[in-house]
């Protein structure tokens, strides 16, 4: 930790919002020129380096920070929890620190910005860790605004979303009668996809929201870990059609996928990884005392003002709107009906891991159908690629 207060630190944040509001950052500038340097970039490109940026800025930024400092003024919960679940969520014991993922993905600073925080929230009272994360609050989202604007999101014109029409007129009529290269001399077993050449397939009517029978955090617990089953080594039809471009809901401006397919990545990971996990961890060094409080901090993270359950559904996996839908007049999230029955922190932890696992184990799905691969059309370069180039177009100026 770098010794700091939160006035000094309010005071250099705002320097560089001044600086960087309108003035790109010399960091950014280089990220986006392939200058990189840090753990990301497999194969050596670095398009892996904005997604982990853009994961970092846009979940912590507006979404957690801005949840932390709800909870810090919140007056049914403890100031100590605002700062606890800080340390849990951006730090995690040094295994996991955001900053340096920050750091490594290209935005340089946030090393020494962590630092600094990490400090002051552990030397000064609630006051002191209001200031810091309103200011910091303010910083990332700025930073994300700069990431959102260079990250290639016209490789979206890459992935154009299909409509369901597209396939059954694919699958009904011209893949009979013009079968693919390879399969020419194989004729396609159509009794494989329950239907046959001339007739759409069988549809069937909508899914009704299961039920929980009680106790209701045992059946939800019971529930999920039959979902995950079913996910861990089939491909489940949700991560089917998102990988055909089959999107249900609104996602994907211009109508593409590829937007769809990089906001699952940074939502599945922020509601799995960086909520459920450490408010679970959290639950072996809190009191039973505290435990209503920490349930309550649960909703106020992942539900109150943004559900991020129903961001997850609209982006195209259905199964998540059951699981933690927002409280109405036709549903309630089998989530929140199993946080209101656990009892306690054995309870809820059962319920959170079985969620965390199959949030997971979808996060893997989503994983593998993300087109990496087109990350070769992102090099990382050396400072000596840029002065050569630039010595090339001086040479040989383009007409």
């Amino acid at each position: 930790m770098i010794p700091s207060t939160s006035d000094q630190f309010e005071r250099e944040l705002n320097a560089l919002l001044s600086t960087y509001w309108t003035d790109r950052p010399w960091f950014v500038s280089k990220l986006n020129n392939g200058l990189v340097g840090g753990g990301y970039g497999t194969g050596g490109q670095y398009l892996s380096h904005y997604q982990a940026a853009l994961e970092c800025l846009i979940g912590f930024g507006p979404d957690i920070l801005y949840r932390l400092l709800q909870i810090s003024r919140n007056p049914g919960i403890s100031s100590e929890a605002a700062r606890e679940l800080t340390i849990d969520i951006f730090y995690s014991n040094g295994i996991d620190n955001k900053f340096d993922r920050l750091e490594q993905s290209g935005f340089i600073g946030f090393h020494e910005i962590g630092e600094k925080y990490h400090y002051i929230i552990n030397s000064e009272g609630i006051d002191g860790y209001r200031r810091a994360t309103s200011i910091l609050w303010q910083y990332m989202i700025r930073m994300h605004r700069w990431c959102h604007t260079y990250f290639p999101w016209n490789l979206g014109s890459a992935f154009p979303q299909n409509v369901e029409k597209h396939f059954e007129t694919m699958a009904l009529n011209i893949v009979p009668a013009h079968p693919t290269g390879a399969r020419v001399n194989e004729k396609i077993d159509f009794r494989e996809y329950e239907f046959v050449p001339g007739k759409a397939p069988q549809r069937v009517g909508p899914k009704q929201q299961p039920t929980l029978a009680p106790p209701k955090w045992k059946s939800f617990v019971n529930h999920v870990s039959r979902l995950t089953d079913e996910a861990w080594t089939e491909v489940p039809w949700s991560i089917a059609k998102i990988d055909a471009g089959l999107i249900n809901g609104f996602a994907g401006s211009g109508f593409q996928y590829f937007s769809d397919v990089v906001h699952l990545l940074i939502y599945l990971k922020l509601s799995g990884r960086h909520v459920i996990y450490p408010i679970t961890h959290r639950g072996n060094n809190v009191s039973e005392v505290r435990f209503t409080e920490w349930k309550e901090i649960t909703k106020i993270i992942l539900k109150d003002t943004f559900n991020a359950f129903e961001f997850l559904a609209d982006l195209g996996l259905a199964e998540f709107h059951w699981l933690g839908s927002n409280p109405d007049d036709d549903t309630t999230g089998l989530y929140w009906v199993a946080l209101d029955d656990t009892t306690s922190w054995a309870e809820l932890t059962e319920v959170n891991s079985a969620l965390l696992t199959y949030i997971n184990r979808f996060t893997c799905w989503v994983d593998s159908i993300y087109p990496w691969n087109l990350s070769l059309r992102f090099p990382q370069k050396t400072d000596k690629d840029v002065v050569d180039l630039y010595r090339l177009v001086q040479e040989f100026p383009t007409a």
